[in-house]
């Protein structure tokens, strides 16, 4: 994951890759009741502020600050929630201050107004707070996490809010172009799917207790037709559809030449990074020394070279 100090993170679908162990087997024949509708994991995060201070966060890049009193409120968007059947909502909290008292930290959660969690903790360690969020609480489209630290434990309190993650049922649709969710009940799956898909796969990691994360299978016997989509889901398996629309684009071009080896090509500095970051470069140009900077573009089998001076950079 990239680090930088206003990098976002959602994630709630997967593409299909071709890393790992795949195989190849038939989806179980799927006369069977209904399965449940899938659940989807959603997480949400900011990277805005580095505290190497902290020496127990699990991440030092952290998104916001709450002191003593501070309210702070967080949009976020859900597609395709399924309003009928409950959530689960995690948010992952980092204490920055301590006192030596049993409690430092106390702080509520609401969701769209709704008061669903406490926290009280203490110190500069982690704080994961876990609650569920009765159905039709979450909303299609925009909702919004709040959190405020209450400032009732009678000393100075400072928390960071690291990231939260919200777990919900989804309606199933390929109108996206790709589905991935996963399925607590054994039974058919149903989705609507404009077109056929060109790719079923289940991502459940085999072996005992998931010892073959990356084993990827390619299902075959599912049945697309008359705009829909269905199969045989197993109760605790993760599975991925995907259209033709939904594949990422291939792209291909010529090694772009580079200079790296030349002995004549040196520098203060490597960065490595693609290409489109060149501009984020630009607040190294003021400083006194100028220099050379080698730029690594991700999925090129070349290097590019990029030359500093007083007027910015430009490839060479």
């Amino acid at each position: 994951m990239i680090r930088s100090s206003s990098y976002s993170r959602y994630r709630s679908t997967a593409t299909p890759t071709a890393t790992g162990s795949v195989g190849r087997a038939r989806a179980t024949a799927y006369h069977t009741g209904p399965a449940a509708s899938p659940t989807v994991a959603v997480s949400f995060e900011t990277n805005r502020f580095y505290q190497p201070g902290l020496l127990d966060a699990p991440d030092p890049w952290l998104w916001e600050a709450l002191a003593s009193g501070a309210v702070r409120a967080k949009s976020f968007s859900l597609a395709g929630v399924d309003t009928s059947r409950a959530a689960e909502l995690e948010v992952f909290l980092q204490g920055a201050s301590e006192s030596g008292q049993p409690i430092d930290h106390h702080l509520t959660v609401s969701v769209n107004g709704v008061l669903v969690g406490e926290a009280r903790f203490a110190a500069k360690q982690p704080y994961r707070l876990s609650a569920s969020l009765p159905p039709s609480l979450l909303r299609e489209g925009v909702n919004e996490l709040s959190l405020a630290n209450v400032a009732d434990t009678g000393v100075t309190s400072m928390v960071f809010l690291d990231r939260f993650a919200v777990s919900h049922s989804q309606v199933a649709s390929l109108a996206s172009g790709s589905f991935e969710g996963l399925w607590s009940e054994s039974g058919t799956a149903t989705l609507p799917a404009p077109v056929a898909p060109v790719a079923l796969l289940d991502l459940t990691p085999a072996g005992p207790s998931g010892a073959v994360p990356d084993a990827l299978r390619w299902l075959g016997g599912y049945e697309a037709a008359g705009g829909w989509l269905r199969f045989r889901a197993e109760a605790g398996h993760r599975y991925l559809a995907v259209t033709e629309s939904g594949l990422a684009p291939l792209r291909v071009a010529a090694p772009f030449p580079s200079t790296l080896r030349s002995a004549q090509s040196q520098a203060d500095y490597i960065l490595i990074a693609p290409r489109a970051f060149l501009a984020a470069a630009e607040p190294l140009v003021p400083l006194p020394e100028p220099a050379t900077l080698f730029l690594l573009g991700f999925g090129v089998a070349a290097v590019t070279l990029a030359s500093r001076s007083r007027k910015g950079f430009r490839l060479i």
